[in-house]
């Protein structure tokens, strides 16, 4: 028999992507109490997390997967990219208890993945759907898992290598969102557990595609994924060609070395895009080029050269000489010091000169010589989009530095103590097209207050 409490979960993770459960879960707390059951029968420095998985058929799920995440909420953000705090697998009867250790007798956030082959995995978290956990508390989390298509396999290079760190990303055809993108770990293997187990009826969208994505490989498409029988889907051999190659040196008009720079290959397509850093003589090498015309753009990292190339691919090239002139800004923008960062309210010239998409965000122009709580990660160019959760994005230092202080208050600040606030940014990588990023801030009492003086400043007071 299935509990109230795992219809409930199942309810939620059937709206797992919709806004809806996003107002339930905020709007409705007993949906949450029904779903997660705290108690303190556990004791010690570690808290105990247990339950029980079952299919939307009602059938018990043994072998589930529990992957528990724990954090100080003081002390930072979540990595679930870093290795589990503790995980366990569910029995015979799909019961799980484990035990994760706490690092202090502060409040922990927690991220609870659960995932088993053939269904549609279930993320917990909290401030979401979570209470935080304490010390000698016990929490129960109970789920429903939905069936879904299973899909699986191993990306290589043409010689047969293991190509780790591909980004796997699936798809309905004719339809413009993901449904599921992960990562092929050391040996190249990955897994997808997110499509639907049977494609839509509505006529859009009846097949699924998969793409495979690496630095310096040529990007690879997989069709037809519903007709392949579930053996062959279930063991996928990805080959991932080398492509065209394009090498070549980066100089100045005097035909002096631009280094440090950056040059993309860049095509209508942006997941088709290439990128690599020049060396300090400003030679590079391009691979997993397309046949045709491809574009090569290139930056110096401080942005003081750059310049667009155009090429009609049909064989490899070497010796490329690449000719950046010199640029600079006709007027030169109000900046401001944002903890250790230079940066200016975007403009119409800023999106010219750093080749933005549009309009929106602050633009990092540099870094002063203090201290910054911004990672390293954060370049010149990047656009700061806005702070928090669920946020707007902003268009200018102000609403930014309110964004900031807002998600600093709402977590009620004590002398001495640090807070977390996440920025997400837009940026250029090398092994990634144009997209969205976050630097997970940690603000000291210090940075508090430099912020709101600047508010104020900002606001005219």
């Amino acid at each position: 028999m299935i509990r109230p409490i795992d219809q409930v979960n199942a309810m939620l993770s059937f709206l797992r992507f919709d806004c809806l459960r996003r107002c339930i879960l905020f709007a409705c707390p007993w949906f949450i109490a029904a779903a997660c059951e705290v108690n303190c029968a556990a004791a010690g420095d570690f808290a105990v997390v247990r339950g029980r998985v079952l299919s939307n058929a009602g059938e018990f799920l043994p072998a589930a997967r529990i992957r528990i995440w724990l954090s100080s909420e003081k002390e930072g953000g979540l990595d679930i990219h870093s290795k589990p705090t503790a995980e366990t697998t569910t029995d015979e009867e799909g019961r799980y208890n484990v035990a994760a250790p706490l690092d202090s007798a502060k409040p922990h956030r927690a991220f609870v993945q659960v995932t088993k082959p053939g269904f549609r995995s279930i993320d917990y978290l909290s401030t979401w759907n979570l209470p935080s956990l304490q010390p000698g508390q016990t929490l129960g989390v109970s789920c429903v898992l939905r069936s879904a298509l299973y899909v699986a396999g191993r990306v290589v290079d043409e010689q047969g290598a293991p190509v780790a760190a591909a980004e796997i990303t699936a798809r309905l055809e004719n339809k413009p969102w993901l449904i599921e993108a992960t990562v092929s770990d050391q040996d190249g293997r990955f897994e997808l557990l997110e499509l639907p187990l049977r494609p839509p009826s509505d006529g859009a969208g009846r097949e699924a595609s998969i793409r495979c994505f690496h630095p310096g490989l040529l990007l690879t498409n997989l069709t037809g994924i519903y007709q392949m029988p579930a053996d062959e889907r279930s063991n996928l051999r990805v080959v991932m060609p080398a492509g065209r190659i394009v090498s070549g040196r980066l100089t100045n008009e005097a035909g002096q070395p631009v280094a440090p720079a950056m040059v993309e290959a860049v095509y209508a397509d942006p997941e088709l895009r290439q990128a690599v850093m020049g060396d300090a003589q400003g030679c590079f090498k391009l691979t997993g080029l397309m046949n045709g015309p491809v574009k090569l753009r290139a930056h110096a990292m401080d942005f003081s050269h750059k310049g667009d190339l155009k090429l009609l691919l049909d064989r490899d090239q070497s010796d490329v000489m690449f000719r950046l002139p010199a640029v600079k800004l006709k007027t030169q923008p109000a900046t401001y010091e944002l903890l250790g960062l230079i940066v200016a309210d975007n403009s119409p010239e800023l999106v010219e000169f750093y080749d933005l998409p549009d309009q929106q965000g602050v633009v990092v122009l540099g870094r002063s010589e203090r201290q910054s709580p911004f990672s390293s990660k954060v370049q010149i160019g990047d656009c700061l989009e806005f702070a928090g959760s669920w946020s707007r994005r902003t268009h200018g230092l102000r609403v930014l530095i309110a964004q900031m202080l807002g998600e600093v208050d709402r977590q009620r600040p004590k002398p001495g103590e640090k807070y977390p606030c996440p920025i997400f940014y837009r940026t250029r990588r090398l092994d990634r097209w144009v997209g969205e990023d976050f630097d997970y801030l940690t603000l000291d009492q210090e940075s508090i207050e430099k912020l709101r003086r600047m508010l104020t400043e900002l606001r005219g007071g």
